[in-house]
């Protein structure tokens, strides 16, 4: 009975010492997948924003945006730096690609979305999802604070994906030490902690089942010594009425 109720007991702690382990773990996982988008995002956000400004600098010059032909050279630099970089697209304020990383797709119109999008932030990032990339974007103004077109970046989360694959792994590699090593010792620590309520049980059990004139084990103390005594009274006076009801209803084999 007693090993029972200590197979019990450790099997109790298992479970919740699993159930801790993996709410951490889960925990721990999400918060660094949050931590590792938010600075791969502001590593592209820095990249957008230096385009801006190039941008920018050039609309100053009372440029038209169509003729900042150095732009084209500044994107190509960004997209030869940054492998998980999908491409970089300047726009104008109709939408119109004008310069891109991939010249394929230079004339073509970003959808009304994306450009009414662009029209309302106030100098800030916007974001979108195309594909399963994660698209920044941010208007470019003229020194006059109107919206002259704008730059679209667009990078693969794939990395992310891996890295976080990785730290999953590990995770679980730590998870599958910890929690058998920690089960050994809590094993190991409850053992000798409860070595002496054990045998204060052992010897309870074996004189609540033994002859009356068996002596009263040393150390129960007084409360339960008082309720094994009642324990003992009530067994015994069972015992009698087995009897006698036997004696009643004659003795079967």
């Amino acid at each position: 009975m007693l090993a029972g109720l200590g197979v019990r007991i450790m099997v109790v702690l298992c479970v919740l010492l699993t159930a801790s382990v993996a709410l951490v773990a889960v925990l721990s996982l999400d918060k660094y997948r949050e931590t590792l988008r938010r600075v791969v995002e502001n590593r592209f956000g820095f990249v957008l924003q230096d385009v801006v400004r190039t941008t920018t600098l050039g609309l100053d010059l009372q440029l038209p945006l169509a003729e900042i032909t150095s732009l084209q050279g500044a994107l190509d630099r960004a997209r030869a730096e940054h492998d998980d970089l999908r491409y970089v697209e300047i726009f104008d304020a109709e939408g119109r690609i004008l310069f891109s990383t991939d010249p394929t797709t230079i004339g073509d119109a970003l959808p009304d979305t994306w450009i009414y999008q662009n029209l309302g932030t106030e100098g800030g990032l916007w974001r979108r999802r195309d594909e399963g990339d994660l698209v920044v974007g941010q208007a470019v103004r003229s020194r006059f604070d109107q919206v002259a077109g704008g730059v679209v970046l667009a990078y693969s989360e794939e990395p992310i994906e891996r890295s976080v694959a990785g730290m999953r792994r590990r995770l679980l590699e730590i998870a599958a030490l910890v929690v058998p090593g920690f089960t050994v010792a809590l094993t190991g620590v409850l053992w000798f902690l409860f070595q002496g309520s054990r045998r204060r049980l052992t010897a309870l059990a074996g004189w609540l089942e033994g002859p009356p004139e068996a002596p009263v084990p040393a150390g129960l103390g007084g409360p339960v010594e008082k309720a094994a005594g009642g324990a003992r009274q009530a067994f015994a006076a069972l015992a009698e009425a087995r009897a006698e009801l036997r004696a009643l209803g004659g003795e079967r084999p």
